[in-house]
């Protein structure tokens, strides 16, 4: 990657991405952008928008870690009574 400097639409078309994108990646702090004058368009490395892009390339099934499963056990009333406001206060008590 050359060290050229792309505007936020040279970079949506270049890399086949929306504008939007980018903004929101500059506003959040993932992708850096280099601005000249105070009011001045962004500008953009064409290298850090790779990089930006590749750390959200996903792995193959093969590669991705295998998703924890959840065991959940029944629980009574009685459990969560103490998380519950008095009966009285219920608007949908029994």
């Amino acid at each position: 990657m050359s060290e050229r400097l792309l505007t936020i639409v040279q970079t949506a078309e270049q890399f086949n991405i929306t504008t939007r994108l980018l903004y929101e990646a500059v506003a959040r702090g993932e992708l850096p952008a280099v601005r000249f004058q105070r009011r001045g368009r962004l500008r953009l490395r064409e290298r850090d928008v790779h990089d930006w892009i590749e750390s959200h390339r996903s792995l193959p099934d093969s590669a991705q870690p295998p998703i924890p499963t959840v065991v959940t056990t029944q629980r009574s009333e009685a459990d969560i009574e103490h998380l519950l406001p008095p009966r009285a206060l219920r608007r949908f008590a029994r």
